[in-house]
């Protein structure tokens, strides 16, 4: 099978969510001749490229299209006076009940015939967001018995180490975690991480002192919203000598919906918390 139809057969599965080799193979069968060079390959047959690809050369194949995107200002931030941006997120690749490999997780899961083992695969992936076009860069996969926040250690490290152009990594609430949030600052990075828990010790100091201070006036797309700027937090566990910002924001939108034949107006506000550590506490 020639390489580029295994790519070309990745991003297919990829960009329709299918859950396995299995179900690319069938969609394949009805249209593949349109996607691949050559015969259309089996299951066996991709699995069996796949797990020869040699990472590191895809890896390093992905930094020189950034370094080559960013020269020639084909890879552009959309606000170039910001800095690069990292998003990292956690992602489910494909499960199977029949089909499993030394790698894979396991979790019991309820059917129609009762409670079954079903095997499944996951990454942590990093991307570059906020730029035209958007572009993943690497993922780590965790491993069994593993957490998300383990593979991001390893994905940090590689990725910090690689693409040192990066300046703000951006990541779910999972995430906030002082190894993580060291790892970024230690790299002379900057972090925001969403910040929702409300047991967390940062979530309850960051309200006690939002309550006692007015909100900025602002506008997120249109929309008006009150903005709340708590800096220099110190209290939080494991992180003392590390100063904290909180940012949190309340954004009402106007909804209009029809409802039994009338129009119908209503208002819906939305609320966000985000940690902000490192060279990220200086953003505006």
């Amino acid at each position: 099978v020639p390489i580029l139809d295994v790519f070309r057969c990745a991003f297919l599965m990829f960009a329709q969510r299918l859950p396995s080799l299995n179900s690319l193979e069938e969609v394949l069968r009805r249209r593949g001749k349109t996607f691949v060079e050559r015969a259309v390959p089996s299951a066996d047959t991709m699995g069996y490229a796949f797990e020869r690809l040699d990472p590191h050369g895809l890896r390093a194949m992905l930094q020189r299209v950034c370094a080559l995107g960013r020269r020639n200002k084909s890879l552009r931030r959309r606000n170039p006076s910001r800095p690069w941006v990292l998003a990292l997120d956690g992602h489910e690749l494909f499960a199977s009940f029949k089909r499993c490999c030394p790698q894979c997780s396991q979790r019991r899961v309820k059917t129609e015939d009762g409670e079954r083992i079903q095997y499944f695969h996951r990454v942590v992936t990093a991307q570059l967001v906020d730029v035209s076009p958007p572009i993943s860069i690497d993922a780590e996969p965790i491993g069994p018995g593993e957490g998300e926040t383990i593979a991001a250690r390893r994905l940090l490290q590689r990725v910090l180490k690689e693409f040192r152009f990066i300046g703000v990594v951006t990541m779910d609430a999972l995430f906030l975690e002082a190894p993580i949030l060291r790892l970024i600052v230690e790299a002379g990075k900057g972090a925001v991480v969403v910040l929702k828990q409300e047991n967390r010790q940062l979530h309850r100091e960051a309200m006690a002192l939002i309550a006692s201070i007015p909100p900025q006036q602002g506008e997120v797309r249109g929309a008006p919203t009150r903005i709340w700027d708590v800096k220099e937090l110190r209290h939080w566990e494991s992180m003392e000598d590390i100063p904290v910002r909180v940012v949190r924001s309340e954004t009402t939108r106007k909804l209009r919906e029809r409802i039994a034949r009338q129009w119908v107006e209503k208002e819906e506000t939305s609320t966000w918390m985000w940690a902000v550590v490192g060279t990220a506490c200086h953003l505006s």
